[in-house]
C-alpha cells in the first residue's frame, strides 16, 4: 500500500492520543484501499512498529551512509 504523509500524521495522532490515555482511537487511511481502523491500548506496540514501517515506505527506505577512515599515516 502507498501511505502518504497525511496518513503517517493520522497514525502519529493516533499513537499520542492512547498513549495519554484514550481507550480506544479509529484511524482512517486514504487511498486505495480506504479502509478505517479501529486501535486499543493493547495495539500501542504494533502501531509504532506501523509507524516505522510507513515512514520507511514514504522517505524511500533505508539509507545508507558509508564511512571513510585512516589512521593519518602516508604510505
Amino acid at each position: 500500500m502507498a501511505w502518504t504523509a497525511d496518513d503517517i500524521a493520522k497514525l502519529r495522532a493516533a499513537i499520542v492520543a492512547l498513549a495519554s490515555g484514550s481507550a480506544v482511537q479509529s484511524v482512517t487511511y486514504n487511498g486505495p484501499p480506504s479502509r478505517s481502523v479501529t486501535y486499543k491500548q493493547a495495539n500501542l506496540s504494533e502501531m509504532r512498529e506501523l509507524l516505522v514501517e510507513m515512514e520507511r515506505s514514504v522517505s524511500g527506505g533505508p539509507r545508507y551512509i558509508r564511512l571513510g577512515t585512516s589512521k593519518g599515516l602516508d604510505s
